[in-house]
């Protein structure tokens, strides 16, 4: 071991270890103790050999504004930030719910992807709130859209293209289109209530599932089937439930085209709660 480095003082931090159909996070509790964050750091304890492994960190702090019980950031395991998180913004609801930091059952956080209305209906059972969707159909393949972080949702005809695809090359081949990156969702659209999905996250790679990436390609198979009915009476203000189903299981996506209103409800679990220990000057902000 390198001596200086033994010779540095160490610092502890308690993580909770979360996750929401296998998408898995390490929520960090900022309020509650001292947190020197640095990119190395997170990929560090990304990695699922040598550190906790994750698919994005998730840190709460406290809100300067009173109507929200905490302030969000999420992170990348590849140390870069991210806006938005369905399935870390569940894991946190249950947390502020379970550890008493929230009195009821109906609270918001807020945070670089805006405010997040937060529902738990019963400790494994959270629905959230999104910011309205922003979505612009390209062309009969794919659209783009917002809900609060950057997707690109693709279609394929059959549930078969859907597992057989390389999602990886698809992703470096999309991503070359995006200078600030892009989660990209191929979807296969199994009746208008029913998709089945895939998720390759910036800055994470394929997940298990995606809260947002859900909610994306619901928002953006709704107004392409929309486009292609022009002809139905008041086509927007009908609310859509969606099934939407993942390698790591199910959620259900609630879109109301006519006002944007957008909600994401599904599992949320608790693993364990842990302690990581880190050297107490680790401020890089470069590679380890």
């Amino acid at each position: 071991m390198n001596a200086n480095r033994a010779n540095q003082p160490v610092r502890s931090l308690r993580f909770e270890k979360m996750h929401g159909l296998g998408n898995d996070f390490m929520l960090v509790d900022a309020r509650l103790q001292r947190l020197d964050l640095s990119p190395s750091l997170i990929r560090h304890w990304a990695c699922r050999r040598t550190g906790v492994g994750f698919d994005q960190l998730i840190v709460l702090s406290d809100s300067a504004d009173e109507r929200y019980v905490a302030a969000y950031r999420f992170y990348n395991a590849d140390g870069s930030e991210a806006e938005q998180c369905g399935n870390g913004q569940r894991c946190l609801g249950r947390y502020l719910w379970q550890s008493g930091w929230a009195v009821s059952r109906r609270f918001q956080v807020t945070g670089p992807g805006g405010p997040v209305s937060i529902h738990v209906h019963a400790i494994d059972d959270v629905e959230i709130s999104l910011p309205a969707a922003h979505c612009r159909l390209v062309d009969e393949t794919h659209a783009e859209v917002s809900v609060g972080n950057p997707h690109r949702v693709q279609w394929v005809d059959s549930a078969q293209a859907l597992t057989s695809l390389d999602l990886a090359q698809l992703a470096a081949s999309v991503r070359r289109h995006y200078p600030q990156g892009v989660n990209l969702e191929v979807v296969h659209v199994h009746s208008p209530q029913h998709l089945r999905i895939r998720v390759n996250e910036r800055g994470t790679g394929e997940t298990r599932a995606c809260g947002s990436g859900a909610a994306a390609a619901v928002v953006a198979t709704v107004q392409r089937l929309l486009a292609e009915d022009q002809g139905t009476e008041n086509p927007t203000d009908r609310p859509q439930a969606v099934r939407v189903d993942m390698p790591g299981g199910k959620l259900l996506v609630n879109y109301q085209p006519g006002t944007g209103g957008l909600s994401l409800r599904g599992p949320a679990a608790h693993v364990y709660q842990g302690r990581a220990f880190y050297p107490a000057a680790d401020n890089s902000q470069g590679e380890s």
